[in-house]
């Protein structure tokens, strides 16, 4: 990301695996924050500031996903 812009986050679930609710965190709140969520999708927004964070969502069972976004 630039600035401090955002980004609209999905979970992939082909076999429909997933156990709601879905829970959202960021590694550094410093540089971004999920700003909302609903089902499968979450909107991380940037503060602007440089570096790497770490979005993790897990489901109810306890299976996690990571992405990395990094700010420019």
């Amino acid at each position: 990301l630039t600035g401090r812009g955002s980004v609209a986050l999905t979970v992939e679930d082909p076999d429909d695996m997933l156990v709601y609710p879905l829970k959202w965190s960021v590694s550094d709140s410093s540089l971004g924050v999920i700003i909302g969520s609903a089902g499968k999708s979450a909107v991380y927004a940037s503060t602007g500031r440089a570096g790497h964070n770490t979005v993790t969502v897990v489901d109810n069972a306890g299976k996690e996903g990571l992405v990395l976004v990094e700010h420019n």
